[in-house]
């Protein structure tokens, strides 16, 4: 990249009017989406192509961005999910052994439209004062008043992606996991297969009969993008899954999905929750840290403790982080659990999985 382009100018407009100065990175452009700041420092590339990040402009607080580079081994999906970037720096010559491109070569061939030079701690207090909100990097020529018009109105909802790839193959097979695909990214899958699961991917609609023809050990609700009211046709499907007796477990939205279909409700949070280092506290419990990318919560009051019961509490806000289904082995995390597992057994969601599967395999050999 030379000086010339490194230099071109670019702007971040938020709906409030609030405008961001900087320079253009990668594409040029105009991208439009929920603009939401992000606390990793080094799980950039990981991020833009991980589905759940469908239409955001991901703010990265970390003021140097880009310093591992990009290894396409670690891509959550295939292509990119996110609508934009923004830092204040971005590394153009990364030290890392498993790099094999730099971040701002990947994004001017993806044609990701981002930006740099942004002052991002005032970018990120704005954000947590006034809430995320949508938002444009505008780095060619654009009539901005035509775009704050198009940001003051209602986002359109886009369909929900499908995980962009297929399911690795596990070296052994314990228990066969069928996995309602919100858009699931790899490492979730990866957490399945590396512990002896074979995954079949379904649509997160699809017919509870067609799921038990399969004849699964278990079910996992995938992550994705988030809906405040998930669509009619998985609703029904999660609800018939609460009442099979099948082990259950939902990961980010598809804890939301289990949670509105066991009669919760959902509300935005303030500024979300994004990052890998959220504390949890679970009941009765340890307190542990982690990852989370999301911007919705399940509202405590609407909690049925005939059907469900909260498990797990953010310790920064108090929100519901965690809940378990009266009546069958299912339960839920709002946050990602580790593809590869807790050594410590403080947050193994995916080991309490497994061993609610196994439980069921042997009651059945028992029976």
């Amino acid at each position: 990249m030379n000086m010339k382009e490194s230099s071109q100018k670019a702007v971040l407009l938020l709906a409030d009017g609030t405008r961001f100065e900087g320079r253009a990175l990668g594409a040029r452009g105009v991208a439009v989406g929920e603009v939401v700041f992000h606390t990793s420092g080094t799980s950039t590339h990981q991020l833009l192509t991980t589905p759940a990040c469908q239409g955001q402009i991901l703010a990265f607080t970390t003021p140097l961005i880009g310093n591992c580079g990009v290894n396409e081994d670690d891509a959550q999906g295939t292509g990119v999910f996110a609508a934009g970037m923004v830092v204040r720096e971005c590394c153009r010559e990364p030290s890392n052994f498993r790099s094999r491109q730099s971040l701002p070569d990947y994004l001017s061939q993806r044609g990701v439209v981002a930006i740099e030079g942004v002052d991002t701690r005032a970018l990120t207090r704005h954000l947590r004062d006034k809430g995320s909100c949508r938002g444009a990097i505008v780095s060619v020529q654009a009539d901005e008043a035509a775009l704050l018009r198009e940001l003051a109105s209602p986002a359109p909802v886009p369909p929900a992606p499908r995980a962009a790839q297929p399911a690795p193959l596990p070296q052994r097979e314990d228990f066969h996991v069928a996995v309602l695909d919100l858009g699931c990214c790899r490492d979730l899958l990866l957490g399945l297969t590396l512990r002896g699961c074979r995954v079949t991917l379904l649509a997160p609609d699809t017919p509870f009969d067609d799921i038990a023809a399969l004849g699964p050990d278990g079910v996992l609700l995938s992550d994705g993008p988030e809906r405040l009211t998930p669509p009619e046709g998985a609703l029904q499907t999660a609800r018939a899954l609460l009442q099979s007796g099948l082990p259950l477990y939902g990961a980010d939205a598809g804890h939301q999905l289990l949670a509105v279909a066991a009669g919760c409700r959902l509300e935005p949070l303030p500024a979300g929750h994004r990052g890998p280092n959220h504390p949890v506290h679970a009941t009765g419990g340890a307190t542990f840290t982690t990852t989370q990318r999301h911007g919705l919560t399940v509202v405590p009051e609407s909690v049925d403790p005939a059907r469900a019961a909260v498990t797990h509490v953010n310790r920064n806000d108090g929100s519901v982080e965690g809940l378990r289904y009266a009546g069958c082995p299912a339960f839920s995390t709002q946050y990602l659990p580790d593809h590869r597992g807790d050594s410590t057994g403080r947050a193994d969601a995916i080991g309490a999985f497994l061993s609610a599967m196994a439980q069921r395999k042997e009651g059945g050999l028992n029976a």
